[in-house]
């Protein structure tokens, strides 16, 4: 006994529990995800969630929408579009109606337990992290730039305002690159050395704020190795190799 399920579902009265995890950290100019849980002892016939905040204008927005569950769990995955997370800070909610007609807006933080978790209230003020970002690299991640040794290397940037500084650490040297409509670029004066190459930007706002290090890597000319697609595993010391499950997915990171 003692659970939310042994509530007599000839009568049902019992609301959904709506049980949120730590909240991600939001940035300005972002996508964001939060996933949670609904719980319901007859099943549930709407979940709905979204965010309210005041624009620019002082007037009052809102994003919601109707989801579906993921692959039939419990488990709920709101994502927030870049355009509605522009505020200082947006407030979260949710609504969850069950088969019986029982609609609940309360609140609750995991770990849940059933008569003795307390509802924190019908909607969570979450503060948006007020500095830039940078987006969709190019080359791309592991792009192999084939007979190109000097690709134009390019960011988008998020929430930079008005003539940002933007650095690109390229070879252990830095350089600056150019800034036009919210993206960054840079063109090599001189053949790339074929290989890995790692880079590194970094935003400077105008107003000082500054963005968390982007970094990434593709390979001048082609990459050395091959990813063959398969399933991860492991072997004993008595198999065809050695070595751990761990050892795999450093590997494969690292190729």
């Amino acid at each position: 006994m003692n659970n939310y399920k042994d509530y007599i579902i000839t009568n049902d009265t019992l609301k959904p529990f709506i049980i949120l995890p730590n909240f991600p950290e939001a940035k300005k100019g972002m996508d964001y995800v939060i996933s949670f849980e609904v719980l319901d002892n007859v099943g549930l016939q709407e979940v709905k969630a979204g965010v309210s905040y005041t624009k620019a204008d002082g007037s009052p927005a809102q994003f919601a929408a109707i989801l579906n569950s993921a692959n039939d769990s419990n488990m709920y995955e709101l994502r927030v579009p870049a355009a509605h997370m522009v505020a200082d800070e947006v407030e979260f909610f949710v609504s969850a109606t069950d088969f019986a007609g029982n609609q609940s807006t309360d609140l609750y933080f995991a770990p849940f337990e059933y008569g003795t978790t307390e509802s924190f209230g019908t909607s969570y003020l979450l503060q948006l992290i007020d500095e830039p970002s940078v987006l969709n690299p190019s080359p791309s991640a592991n792009y192999e730039t084939k007979e190109d040794k000097r690709p134009t290397i390019t960011v988008d940037l998020v929430n930079a305002g008005e003539n940002p500084t933007v650095t690109l650490k390229i070879q252990d040297k830095t350089v600056e690159m150019t800034v036009a409509d919210n993206k960054a670029s840079y063109k090599p004066t001189a053949d790339l050395a074929d290989g890995r190459l790692e880079l590194e930007v970094n935003v400077t706002r105008a107003d000082g704020k500054k963005s968390a290090p982007f970094k990434w890597a593709f390979f001048i000319g082609e990459s050395t190795f091959r990813h063959y697609r398969g399933q991860i595993h492991s072997h004993t010391n008595f198999s065809d190799g050695a070595g751990s499950l761990h050892d795999a997915y450093t590997y494969a990171k690292n190729a």
